[in-house]
């Protein structure tokens, strides 16, 4: 199996250098795809999400507990693929400075989780985007935690290669310094009751734009999963600057990106 999928990446390899990035795609549950990884950097994405569990002591990627026994880990499925295609680029996968995100979801034992990632990942750790003292230092993938990160651990890590999502506020204290966070995230329910056909209601427009600006302003990229999967939908996070856009029908949007830009 890892042989036949370095045969692949080296097959892929040229094809993901000269493909369009899509800066703002986010493959939602990317390991779902027929093909994970491979598929999304087909296309051009350069963010990934993946749903992790701690079991027998590994990081196993999967939806559910249900079929964690035959799961594969995340060092099989993502980090050594990436790895691979990292070596001998100094500008990163597309070979253009873009850092590719990988998004890890928290399902279980979210402190021991994070644990058992750092312990893990630290024979990569130069691929990652590392911060030191509110700098942070260019690498072609950056890891965020998401799901419920436990602040405490993250605040204090050694490395400081992960960094966190956390929720979407209407508004963000000046005095309000959250650590290693690069991304806000929230469920479009939540807040819209728009779906996607037609015009998006004015009101519900302005408080797109209004929570894009805001998270902005305070230095977070903003991301909504459940989305409309719509042209319409995407036309309208697009042109509110949302950073992450929610996509689970990669190739159809992928073209739709394209014949946008």
């Amino acid at each position: 199996m890892r042989s036949s999928l370095f045969l692949i990446l080296l097959f892929l390899s040229d094809c993901i250098l000269a493909q369009q990035v899509i800066t703002s795609g986010h493959s939602h549950n990317d390991y779902k795809q027929k093909t994970p990884l491979l598929e999304a950097l087909s296309h051009g994405y350069t963010s990934l999400e993946v749903d992790v569990f701690l079991y027998k002591e590994e990081i196993r990627v999967a939806h559910t507990g249900l079929g964690l026994p035959l799961s594969k880990t995340l060092e099989s499925l993502y980090i050594q693929p990436l790895s691979n295609l990292c070596a001998n680029r100094p500008n990163g996968i597309f070979g253009d400075s873009t850092i590719l995100v990988l998004m890890i979801d928290l399902k279980n034992k979210r402190e021991a989780l994070i644990r058992a990632l750092q312990e893990s990942l630290l024979e990569y750790k130069h691929l990652f985007l590392h911060q030191t003292g509110g700098k942070a230092k260019w690498a072609p993938l950056q890891l965020v935690i998401s799901g419920g990160p436990p602040l405490h651990v993250i605040e204090r890590q050694e490395e400081g290669f992960l960094f966190v999502d956390l929720p979407v506020k209407r508004s963000y204290s000046s005095q309000e310094y959250a650590v290693f966070c690069s991304r806000r995230s929230a469920a479009w329910g939540d807040l819209f009751t728009w779906n996607g056909h037609g015009t998006m209601p004015l009101d519900e427009k302005e408080l797109l734009d209004e929570l894009v600006l805001r998270a902005h302003s305070a230095g977070y990229k903003i991301r909504f999963w459940a989305i409309p999967e719509t042209e319409a939908c995407w036309d309208v996070l697009l042109e509110s600057g949302v950073d992450w856009i929610n996509i689970d029908a990669l190739a159809e949007f992928a073209l739709f990106y394209k014949n946008k830009y």
